[in-house]
């Protein structure tokens, strides 16, 4: 799928923020009255009635994986005191140069997991939020994510801090 949007010059991260995020254009009542694909109230029944029982554990067991493995150049958070395991966000300096070599290998890396803006930095502080929200990347944590995927990602984002540009 991801191949045949590319192929007709389309941009499948911004398709899937758009689909799912909704309601940024147009009259919110008729978009809010459409019903929803079938396959997706499948979906949505089936999350709600047979949850992993251990989703949350094992999203944060992969979390310290990317914590531990990662370069540390890349990490952002580190001293949060209680750290996300719903996404995986890193900084990294070309990051639609990396969500393409992830998404070659497989991989759902995306750009916009998030509605993170940015703000205008208090008088005499630096504004570095701006920078780092340009090269903000989010990685795939979810729960059928193996060791040996998270092994593969570290992987890809060390080889791609290497040498950027293929």
């Amino acid at each position: 799928v991801a191949n045949g949007i590319a192929l007709l010059g389309g941009d499948l991260d911004q398709l899937l923020s758009g689909a799912t995020r909704g309601f940024s254009s147009g009259d919110l009542w008729p978009r809010i009255r459409r019903q929803p694909a079938f396959r997706l109230l499948k979906l949505l029944r089936d999350r709600l009635f047979h949850p992993e029982p251990n989703g949350a554990q094992r999203r944060a067991n992969l979390a310290d994986l990317y914590r531990t493995r990662l370069p540390a150049e890349v990490l952002i958070g580190r001293k949060a005191r209680f750290p996300t395991t719903w996404v995986f966000p890193i900084q990294v300096p070309e990051p639609d140069h990396l969500q393409l070599q992830l998404a070659k290998k497989g991989f759902d890396a995306t750009r916009r997991a998030s509605r993170l803006v940015n703000l205008s930095a208090p008088p005499g502080m630096t504004p570095t939020s701006e920078i780092w929200l340009e090269n903000l990347l989010y990685l795939p944590l979810h729960t059928h994510l193996s060791e040996r995927h998270v092994r593969d990602i570290v992987r890809e984002v060390a080889e791609t801090l290497e040498s950027p540009l293929d």
